[in-house]
């Protein structure tokens, strides 16, 4: 489990515990030059974090076996603008 308070300023009472497939990302700060020099505007800038919290998978469709996650916590993940839900900052 994950404690939201101290990560993105919002006080939570309790535990926060992604289900099934999702995560709980802490993002990182973006660059904002590349390495070659180049300026990045807002738009382009990757999203990019550490795993604070991992829901256990999801079931298959067809077999209903468990599929766990293939990320663990403490991992390093890019992910997309459309996959996030901002919590502050």
């Amino acid at each position: 489990m994950a404690f939201l308070s101290g990560l993105c300023g919002l006080k939570v009472d309790g535990a926060v515990e992604p289900l099934g497939k999702f995560l709980l990302v802490k993002s990182a700060a973006a660059e904002e030059v590349t390495k070659a020099g180049l300026l990045l505007p807002k738009s382009q800038k990757p999203k990019q974090g550490e795993v604070v919290a991992a829901g256990p998978g999801e079931a298959n469709v067809e077999s209903g076996q468990m599929v766990p996650m293939s990320v663990k916590v403490g991992e390093k993940v890019l992910y997309s603008k459309h996959g996030d839900l901002d919590l502050g900052n």
